[in-house]
């Protein structure tokens, strides 16, 4: 074998994997615009509407207002405990007391956050369903009472 053809040899093995991507990148090319991805469809209800005619708003405002009673009950029980667990005696074992009593502290803290939240979650909840519902009537107010009132498909 001459240097000459060695030197073809190996630039022919460099080149043919380049060439392969090459065709692979023409042939995707190609493929996209024989095979177009489909329109999308037309929305036919935007997320300004939805929220403009969002149904369930009573519900909703009541259920908002028991959630920041709640929360705000919650905040008053957690500086009644502080003040409560300030007076009681620690006796002989005030370092024992004082770790009993932060946990017992945080412990409370951890309880009213997961109400809190599942609270707010309810809340979400709520929304979603209305959503839901403004999207089922397909933005049309009318429709969307028929299916507060029970009409609709069984």
């Amino acid at each position: 074998m001459t240097a000459k053809s060695s030197q073809q040899d190996s630039t022919q093995s460099v080149a043919q994997p380049a060439t392969q991507e090459q065709i692979l990148a023409l042939l995707g090319e190609l493929n996209d615009k024989l095979l177009p991805l489909p329109a999308p469809k037309p929305e036919t209800v935007s997320s300004v509407d939805m929220n403009f005619i969002l149904p369930l708003d009573g519900l909703r405002q009541s259920l908002q207002k028991s959630i920041a009673e709640i929360n705000g009950i919650m905040r008053e029980a957690s500086v009644q405990l502080s003040a409560l667990y300030r007076k009681m005696p620690a006796a002989r074992n005030e370092r024992a007391w004082g770790v009993v009593f932060l946990n017992q502290k945080r412990s409370f803290q951890t309880m009213t956050d997961a109400a809190a939240c599942s609270l707010q979650a309810v809340d979400t909840y709520l929304v979603d369903i209305a959503r839901m519902l403004v999207l089922a009537a397909d933005g049309d107010p009318e429709t969307v009472n028929a299916l507060l009132e029970g009409e609709g498909h069984e």
